[in-house]
């Protein structure tokens, strides 16, 4: 461990419908900043928070993680959780706090992580599912949209399905590790990967949407990947449906040494 500093391994779940996203910014409230001011305020210390995943706005979180440096000594994991959980907002708990190695990033460290996409296929939306679902009704063709996310799995150039931004990297290979659709009330797209390209979640989700609506033939989906052209894929499904639902680290004594976590094989 660090001799002079502790570092801190964070688990958040958080609401995203009132914040503009993860990442601090001035002109809107953010899980960053108001995490930020509240964890400062209880340390009476300045800190650099890594986080996991930079969420878009209105995006939501189960499974965040973020770790941090403190100068402060004495183990406080229990009483931080207790007292940031009475600081923070309703719409963002902590669900764990551990001490780990010194070197030890959230941000370039993580191997895979999971998004759950939810979507209310019915006539009348739920109320309940008002936040945390998108209301798109129709007949969907579920088994095309299943053969769509088998043709996304795997490793490939996803430009496709990015949308542009200034800081948009050169390197847009990912692996896919899976792309499973479930259907109960909700549609849900479970989409297991290493990493994912700005707004690449959504934009996946909304091109299998227009898979299953017959808007786009499955077959498209490798001219997609081949051809890299976003404007040839489906829309981008709206934020509020998009949940972070779990970060997995190798260095996580509970990881299992497979080809991918065994969360989704069934």
């Amino acid at each position: 461990m660090d001799k002079l500093r502790r570092t801190l391994k964070v688990t958040l779940a958080y609401e995203g419908t009132d914040f503009k996203g993860w990442q601090d910014v001035s002109s809107a409230p953010s899980i960053e900043g108001t995490f930020k001011r509240a964890l400062e305020q209880i340390l009476q210390e300045r800190v650099t928070l890594k986080a996991a995943s930079r969420t878009d706005a209105g995006v939501h979180a189960r499974g965040q993680v973020l770790s941090f440096k403190t100068e402060k000594l004495t183990p406080l994991e229990n009483k931080l959780r207790y007292s940031l959980n009475r600081l923070l907002p309703s719409s963002i708990s902590v669900i764990e706090i551990e001490e780990v190695n010194s070197d030890f990033d959230a941000t370039n460290q993580a191997d895979f992580k999971l998004y759950t996409y939810r979507l209310s296929p019915s006539k009348i939306q739920e109320p309940l599912d008002r936040r945390f679902a998108w209301h798109f009704s129709g007949t969907y063709d579920l088994e095309a949209m299943r053969e769509g996310a088998k043709m996304l799995t795997g490793t490939h150039d996803f430009s496709a399905f990015t949308n542009q931004r200034k800081e948009l990297p050169e390197n847009r290979v990912c692996t896919l590790h899976q792309a499973i659709i479930t259907r109960s009330d909700l549609l849900e797209f479970h989409l297991l990967g290493d990493r994912f390209l700005y707004k690449m979640a959504r934009n996946l989700v909304g091109t299998l949407v227009y898979v299953g609506l017959k808007k786009m033939d499955k077959n498209a989906i490798r001219a997609l990947l081949s051809e890299k052209d976003r404007t040839l894929a489906g829309p981008t499904a709206p934020a509020h449906g998009l949940t972070l639902e779990r970060v997995f680290f190798s260095s996580d004594p509970s990881f299992v040494q497979a080809e991918v976590p065994p969360l989704l094989n069934r």
